[in-house]
């Protein structure tokens, strides 16, 4: 799945396989922003309260805990008949690495965190990239 980089702020574009809305935000005080378009937009998805919530905390965490490689931060948010994609940068790749295997508590590192909060945690190319699919509708 490619993740589009975000180079303007507030783009949204919409067609019938796949949604994208990316942000480019000042990198302090916009962390409830961003909270408030990621619900938005992941509320029109299906997901189940629990699962908004888990990616709205891990999102949070994400921009609040690691710091930024720059002025700006990059969100991207984009679904397809896969699920949610939800990709967050520009961080420094070195940095990045350092920060996921920081313990946050009781021995649990901040990838291992992030990655009960999402199906799949990966780093690509300075971004922390969240996957999350749609769940099966119980019978």
């Amino acid at each position: 799945m490619a993740i589009r980089s975000a180079e303007t702020a507030g783009h949204v574009q919409v067609n019938n396989d796949r949604n994208v809305v990316s942000l480019v935000i000042p990198k302090e005080g916009f962390t409830n922003v961003v909270r408030l378009v990621a619900a938005g937009f992941v509320s029109r998805l299906g997901f189940a309260f629990d699962a908004i919530d888990d990616l709205l905390l891990a999102l949070e965490l994400i921009l609040r805990s690691v710091p930024f490689e720059g002025e700006t931060a990059s969100i991207t948010l984009e679904s397809n008949s896969n699920g949610l994609t939800l990709a967050v940068g520009r961080f420094d790749s070195s940095t990045l690495e350092r920060e996921m295997h920081q313990v946050v508590r009781d021995g649990l590192e901040f990838a291992r965190l992030l990655e009960r909060l999402a199906d799949d945690v990966e780093l690509r190319n300075g971004s922390v990239v969240l996957h999350r699919g749609y769940e099966a509708a119980p019978i």
